[in-house]
């Protein structure tokens, strides 16, 4: 075997359960992250100044779209092999 073919061949159709992997991490990330506003909204002391606000939204956020681009990865990997 080539040494080059082996790094850098084609891989098999079981490698596409990767992208399944990684957007269920982020899927669990996404939904603490919607806990996590909710518990904000909720709560009636609130400690959290703006600025973490808007960062803790704009995760969640990131968090949604970066699931539906494995998801759409994983369905581009399982139609072409």
């Amino acid at each position: 075997m080539d040494i080059i073919n082996i790094l850098f061949g084609p891989l098999d159709k079981s490698w596409c359960n990767i992208f399944v992997v990684i957007a269920t991490f982020i899927l669990l990330a996404f939904i603490l992250g919607l806990f996590l506003i909710i518990f904000i909204l909720v709560k009636k002391e609130n400690k959290f100044i703006l600025s973490n606000k808007i960062k803790l939204i704009w995760y969640t956020v990131l968090c949604l779209l970066s699931y539906i681009i494995y998801r759409i990865l994983y369905q581009i990997c399982i139609k072409t092999l």
